[in-house]
């Protein structure tokens, strides 16, 4: 019983950290710039998003300006999404707010 409590522990404790190892999602724009060099460069573990991330890393220099310069925009862009710009806005369809609403008592 105590072993098991303690297996239990453990998974705890390592659920986060392996969490956060994933490699990070690369947005369209990367996608599409980086796409040649992972080929080229990263072809034997392409299917592997882990082994493929550290092998882009590990080959940072050998990028093409291209994707050097998306994956530089991605960086700068806050919380990068692949919505459309706007997407996040009301709509002029959507209901109206209560700001617009009579009040009652």
């Amino acid at each position: 019983m105590i072993r098991l409590r303690n297996l239990g522990m453990v998974i705890a404790l390592l659920a986060p950290t392996l969490a956060m190892a994933a490699p990070p999602v690369p947005s369209a724009n990367v996608r599409a710039a980086c796409t040649p060099d992972a080929k080229r460069l990263c072809g034997v573990v392409i299917r592997d998003p882990e082994a493929r991330h550290k092998c882009m890393v590990a080959h940072r220099a050998q990028l093409s300006e291209a994707c050097k310069a998306a994956l530089a925009e991605d960086k700068k862009a806050p919380a990068a999404t692949d919505a459309p710009p706007g997407a996040a806005e009301p709509s002029a369809t959507s209901a109206p707010s209560d700001a617009n609403t009579p009040k009652t008592k």
